[in-house]
Order: structure tokens, then C-alpha cells, then sequence
């Protein structure tokens, strides 16, 4: 079913709220709604897991991996810091974040995770408050 609702300017004023709806059309709203599915780990190995469930849903989805998957990714480095007090994190991660070469020569990115959405916003506002450009995305 292809459906487009159709609304004209004199409708909005007089408080009319019905929309005729044409099937002949090829796009409508019903078209436009794509999902997209992101995770880190998608499990998949057993009858409950989400990634078997997804499959079964969405038939003609495409599954998307890289290369790497499961494996170790040589050119991830782990530097681990011991702060005494919280209040040390924002300036540590601050320093990080400057102290590679690539990011301050404009080669890379830095993702951060944080535990919940309120320490992903505090992260954010001390990265900005750094003049470091910073992207929030909440799950």
C-alpha cells in the first residue's frame, strides 16, 4: 500500500483535520520510515538473542560487519589513569583527548563512553568547555 496524505493551506485555519489519502501515489509516509540498528555486540548465537530476533523481524535487512569482528584491533591503544578524586576526570580526559598526535592534527576521532545518559552530558559540557567539538548520542 503506497499512501500520501495530503492537507491544503485553508485546512490548517478552519480546524479541518482530515487528509485524504491517494494510493495511487509511489511515495508516502509509509516509504520513508527506515530502522537502523546499531550496537557494539549484537548477540546472535541462541533463539532468544536480539540479533536472532531482529533477523526473524526485519527479513531483508542487511547485516553489516567489519573485517575485524571479534578479533583484537591492533591499533586501539588502552592508557589506564589512576585519579584520586572524581573531580580529576574532566581535566584527565581533557588531557587525553589533546595529548594524540592524530586528533590534534585532525586524523581521528575519540569515542567516549559513559555509564548513563546524565555522566554523557557532564562529559560533553567539560569536553565543550574545553573548545573541544563533542557529539552526544544517547541510547
Amino acid at each position: 500500500l503506497h499512501a500520501t496524505a495530503e492537507r491544503s493551506a485553508g485546512d490548517a485555519s478552519t480546524g479541518d483535520t482530515s487528509i485524504s489519502i491517494s494510493s495511487s501515489s509511489s511515495y508516502g509516509p509509509y516509504n520513508k520510515r527506515q530502522y537502523l540498528f546499531v550496537a557494539a555486540t549484537m548477540p546472535s548465537l541462541t533463539k532468544a538473542d536480539v540479533g536472532v530476533e531482529l533477523q526473524k523481524r526485519f527479513k531483508h535487512a542487511t547485516w553489516v560487519s567489519g573485517d575485524m569482528l571479534h578479533q583484537i584491533k591492533p591499533h586501539v591503544q588502552h592508557a589506564w589513569r589512576r585519579l584520586g578524586v572524581p573531580d580529576e576526570a574532566d581535566a584527565a580526559l581533557v588531557e587525553a583527548v589533546r595529548a594524540d598526535p592524530d586528533f590534534e592534527a585532525g586524523q581521528a576521532r575519540v569515542l567516549v563512553f559513559a555509564r548513563d545518559t546524565v555522566a554523557a552530558d557532564r562529559v560533553s559540557c567539560g569536553l565543550a568547555g574545553a573548545a573541544l567539538a563533542c557529539l552526544t548520542m544517547h541510547a
